[in-house]
């Protein structure tokens, strides 16, 4: 396989490897994580790339991407713009704006309201293209989960994991690997961190060899 200038792509084992509160919630629940990441000092091109191809490899034949995401670095025409060409590419697209009375009614906590809020299902490259192409995404340290295509899109439980996850963390995540498919979680400067109780090791290494042939990267795992 040629390799793109020698990187290469990890596939760890992580849950040893896991804070002791979220790795004893995760060895109860009987869940397994996997770490992806990228040899050297990857750029944000590069990461990118390895979220997108990851992610859609992931999907396979039966999943969806739940992405639950808040905007900090875009002026609104920015945002405006990106979210009706992210619609285009992936109807169930939803934005929201988040005020402190919203979050009142909620009862979430949210200092730094108002919350620019974007929620989406997905299957779509052009999607995550889209979504990665901004380089407001993943250095959000967000919570994404993956879901089932015949499912409604869970926000009540993604809001309560991003307003509440400082609170309530090992539980939240407790609930997800026990509620959906996988727990993916979106890292600055690394790949993605997969927590799962239902997917196959088999199905985490052939998403993770699919990205790297795509990128050109040799796989390694430990």
């Amino acid at each position: 396989m040629a390799t793109s200038k020698g990187r290469e792509l990890w596939l760890v084992r992580a849950l040893e490897h896991m804070h002791p509160s979220l790795r004893e919630v995760l060895r109860d629940a009987g869940a397994r994580v996997y770490d992806v990441s990228v040899s050297g000092e990857p750029s944000v091109p590069v990461m990118n790339r390895v979220y997108i191809a990851f992610l859609h490899a992931l999907c396979a034949s039966d999943y969806q991407i739940l992405v639950h995401h808040f905007f900090w670095d875009l002026r609104d025409e920015a945002i405006a713009d990106l979210v009706r060409r992210i619609e285009r590419a992936e109807p169930s697209t939803r934005f929201s704006i988040l005020t402190k009375r919203d979050l009142k009614r909620m009862d979430l906590p949210g200092k730094a309201a108002p919350y620019n809020e974007l929620a989406l299902a997905t299957r779509s490259r052009e999607a995550l293209e889209l979504l990665f192409g901004s380089g407001d995404i993943y250095i959000g340290f967000e919570e994404w989960l993956l879901g089932h295509q015949d499912k409604p899109f869970p926000l009540d439980f993604m809001r309560r994991r991003y307003f509440r996850g400082d609170q309530e963390g090992p539980g939240l995540l407790q609930s997800a690997v026990g509620s959906f498919p996988a727990s993916i979680q979106i890292r600055e400067f690394h790949g993605p961190l997969i927590s799962t109780c239902r997917l196959s090791e088999e199905s985490i290494t052939a998403a993770a060899y699919q990205t790297s042939l795509e990128l050109g990267y040799r796989l390694r795992f430990e």
